[in-house]
């Protein structure tokens, strides 16, 4: 469902839900998440009022409060300009362990890369981006 046809309370519960089921993974405490993010070259705007201002401070607080859970590897791919602009910024501020954390994944290197990274195509939806994927509903 599109974040924004929901209520902030069911967008606020669906995170909760998520995040409870990632803590009663053993493998994503111990080893980590990797995140992947297909910006589908969005707009500033609309990226950045995805979520209702006070439920991007909910979920915000409540990700780096309580949730024991780390992120391996952060994979962004379909940039937009702002976004490879801003990221360029903040590079200069991340440690090097930092940067390896975040895969930027160029336009046609979509299916290789994310099988490279994720671990191929049976950890990745069916229909998610233009990527060959194996998980069903």
């Amino acid at each position: 469902a599109n974040l924004k046809s929901q209520s902030p309370r069911e967008t606020t519960r669906m995170f909760v839900w998520i995040a409870h089921l990632l803590f009663l993974d053993e493998k994503a405490q111990t080893k980590g998440l990797i995140v992947v993010d297909d910006m589908a070259d969005i707009g500033f705007w609309d990226y950045m009022t995805m979520l209702p201002i006070q439920v991007g401070i909910s979920v915000d607080r409540f990700l780096i409060s309580v949730t024991p859970l780390k992120a391996k590897n952060v994979v962004l791919m379909h940039r937009p300009k702002w976004a490879e602009i801003g990221y360029s910024l903040l590079s200069w501020f991340l440690t090097k362990k930092m940067k390896n954390r975040v895969t930027m994944v160029e336009k046609g290197q979509e299916n290789d890369m994310m099988m490279k990274v994720v671990g191929g195509a049976k950890f990745i939806p069916i229909d998610f981006s233009d990527v060959e994927g194996l998980i069903s509903k």
